[in-house]
Parts: C-alpha cells; structure tokens; sequence
C-alpha cells in the first residue's frame, strides 16, 4: 500500500513539473509570437526550454518536491486525526473547523466513518 501512495505522489510531482514546462512553454511562444523570428530568439527559446526540462528532469529537485509533497500529505492527516479526536469527545464542528483549518464538509465526512 505505501507503494501505490509513493507512486501517486511521484505522479503528482511529474505532473506539476509538467505544467511549469507547459506553462513555460506557452510564454515563451507567446513571447516568440510578438517578436520578429530570428535565430538568436530561437536559441533563446531553446536554451530556456532545455533549463526547464533539466530542473523538471534534475534528481534532486524531484527529491526535494516529492519531499515537500509529503510533508503536506501528513499534514492533512495529523489534521484529520486531531479533528477524529475533537468529533470523539463531541466537540463542536464549528470549533474543530478553526482547530483544525478543515471544512465543514471535511468534518463531516469524518463524522460518518466514525
């Protein structure tokens, strides 16, 4: 099972790096498209893709964002615990929302696997 959670959050960094590189892209066309076309903007293009493609494709960098990816994954989670806790001893939803920073749909939801 920690597989499949490594997997999806592998998928999860790949698929932000890919719109960085989409987002990238797309501005340096819409940058190329205002200028007159010459060889040096095409060098320029390319040179800024292939910086885009080596931090998309750099070990380290994905290392560091899978990381921070995790990071948030376990935030949600502690913050699910404590709300199951605070639901537990009958704790009011508004309250547990400010505790917490979970919605009130959140909430809820965990009520119900309660």
């Amino acid at each position: 099972m920690a597989r499949n959670s490594t997997s999806n959050s592998n998928k999860t960094t790949s698929s932000k790096s890919t719109a960085i590189l989409q987002k990238q892209f797309k501005k340096l066309c819409a940058s190329a498209a205002t200028k007159a076309y010459t060889p040096n903007i095409s060098k320029k293009m390319e040179a800024e893709i292939m910086n885009i493609m080596e931090y998309m494709f750099d070990e380290e960098n994905n290392k560091r964002l899978f990381g921070l990816e995790q990071q948030k994954i376990g935030r949600k989670e502690e913050k699910k615990l404590i709300a199951m806790n605070l639901l537990n001893i009958n704790m009011d939803i508004s309250i547990i929302e400010k505790a917490t920073g979970l919605s009130k749909d959140e909430i809820l939801k965990l009520k119900d696997k309660k």
